[in-house]
């Protein structure tokens, strides 16, 4: 409810209790004005968030409206024998850092280099509501650090190493159903570094693009617009051609 429904409707509960006829029936009569004001300012709103495709605004006014709230279902309480087991079964992937090993002066002419325009490409694209990794660095304080993080990708590229803090990551277990039962009941989310993630897109890029076109047939990853849908395509046309 705005600011200005509330004190009409205050205005409108105040002359009622004064007892006042005339003054109740002009507060009565701006309170509905008030309110069906309101309502068409509100569905002008929806409305311009629905033509500039911005479906989050539109699905917090629905749930605003219907009063929805989401339901965080958590384990039972007292249960602490699940709360061990789950804590051993993701402890098993946590494991010491350890010192990168030394790798001899790497002397090649056509090392991979990527430029600051490419990683501010990058950093464009990523998802600002995305939770950060291990290090606690939000996407927006590395959209303003492009220049450092071409500078530590190029150095890293070079000595051919990746610094051990952007290999971690914090595994999170998410409840799948509301009742928990046993391990299976709860999907591990791994939480990487986000600048681990847009090194990785980089070179990934570059990879691909160093690929020679008469690939594989057969080669459906890592291609461009090429789906796992497209492999069990590919062998049901096989097997059904060798049953013919």
């Amino acid at each position: 409810m705005i600011r200005e429904v509330q004190s009409l409707l205050k205005a409108r509960n105040t002359t009622f209790r004064c007892g006042d006829g005339a003054f109740y029936t002009i507060a009565r009569a701006n309170l509905k004005r008030g309110v069906r004001e309101a309502k068409a300012a509100y569905r002008r709103r929806i409305k311009d968030h629905l033509r500039s495709n911005n479906t989050r605004q539109v699905w917090q006014g629905v749930q605003h409206i219907t009063g929805y709230k989401s339901s965080n279902s958590s384990a039972a309480e007292g249960d602490t024998s699940l709360a061990e087991e789950l804590n051993i079964f993701f402890a098993r992937f946590e494991a010491t850092p350890t010192a990168a090993p030394s790798h001899p002066p790497f002397h090649n002419r056509n090392i991979l280099m990527v430029e600051e325009c490419e990683v501010r490409r990058l950093m464009r694209k990523v998802n600002p509501r995305k939770a950060a990794g291990p290090d606690g660095v939000a996407e927006w304080v590395l959209k303003a650090c492009v220049d450092q993080l071409a500078i530590i990708f190029n150095q890293s590229l070079s000595q051919a190493t990746v610094p051990s803090c952007l290999k971690s990551s914090i595994i999170v277990p998410l409840l799948k159903n509301s009742i928990t039962n046993s391990l299976n009941d709860f999907h591990p989310v791994a939480l990487t570094s986000v600048i681990m993630k847009s090194f990785g897109k980089l070179v990934q890029s570059h990879i691909i693009a160093c690929l020679p076109a008469d690939l594989e047939p057969f080669q459906f990853a890592y291609k461009a617009k090429v789906s796992t849908e497209d492999t069990v395509a590919t062998a049901l046309h096989a097997a059904l051609t060798y049953l013919e």
